[in-house]
């Protein structure tokens, strides 16, 4: 396993980079566009979009035995002094 964050794939040199890990986390949760109806803009509008502020961040885990895909991860949110932490878990294994 190995442990990462979003926020180190953010520079103009590796913007490339920055959207291959925002639409693979994407894709991990792509299912709930049928339950919540814009889903995917909300994702990359206010998830992704926050990472590139301080107030958010994405830790990631990718597993070494899956094409080190990822398999787990942390949403990280600061508001006025609060932390809020999100868990968003998958099978390393699908």
């Amino acid at each position: 396993m190995e442990i990462d964050n979003i926020k180190n794939y953010i520079s103009d040199t590796n913007h490339n980079s920055f959207m291959e890990i925002a639409n693979e986390l994407y894709e991990l949760t792509s299912w709930l566009n049928k339950t919540y109806p814009g889903y995917k803009e909300w994702f990359y509008n206010k998830q992704i979009k926050g990472c590139l502020t301080p107030n958010r961040n994405i830790i990631f885990v990718k597993s070494i035995f899956n094409f080190n895909r990822i398999c787990f991860y942390v949403m990280i949110t600061s508001h006025h002094r609060k932390h809020v932490i999100s868990f968003t878990e998958f099978s390393c294994d699908s």
